[in-house]
């Protein structure tokens, strides 16, 4: 079971400090399939992010090349989410709070001690999306607790096959491998 504070971006702040110079980059970086959002603890990471999305700009709000406005889908991660099986139902819980009944296929493969390779796993829900009319944004904030190498090839597949209207972003402390 995930727990579903994780699937909100934080609060902002009431003294959020506006970067609009780099509110323009993360515009920008919607065109690509990856943007890493990486700094040391307490740069500011998060605030960024959850304030560029509330901004009247932001993804959420208006046309993105060939998309459309675009589904934001959040999970926090934390140590506990070093390990396949919770990793990969927190980012299904995350799309399936944007897009209810993505990722059926997927979810049936989580309830089993090992998990199949990421081609088995991934190939139903990545072509689902490829079916949808919006954009899925899909933030992985604090990814620098993922060390599992299994997860990594799995984000690795993820992106290696990403249709256009999933973008990934991730909020890390470390560039992951």
């Amino acid at each position: 079971m995930i727990l579903q504070t994780k699937l909100h971006p934080p609060p902002l702040a009431h003294d959020l400090l506006a970067r609009p110079r780099l509110a323009v980059r993360l515009d920008a970086a919607l065109t690509t399939t990856l943007t890493l959002v990486a700094a040391p603890a307490g740069y500011g990471k998060t605030s960024l992010v959850t304030g560029w999305l509330a901004t009247p700009s932001g993804p959420a709000r208006g046309e993105r090349g060939q998309s459309s406005a675009s589904h934001i889908c959040w999970l926090s991660l934390d140590a506990y989410d070093d390990d396949p099986n919770r990793f990969w139902q927190g980012v299904l819980a995350a799309l399936q709070r944007a897009v209810p009944g993505l990722g059926v296929e997927m979810a049936s493969h989580l309830d089993k001690p090992a998990l199949p390779p990421p081609p088995q796993l991934l190939a139903t829900l990545l072509n689902e999306v490829a079916a949808l009319p919006q954009a899925l944004l899909l933030v992985l904030d604090d990814y620098h607790h993922v060390a599992d190498r299994a997860i990594h090839d799995g984000v690795r597949y993820l992106l290696d096959h990403a249709p256009p209207q999933l973008h990934l972003l991730l909020t890390t402390r470390a560039d992951p491998p």
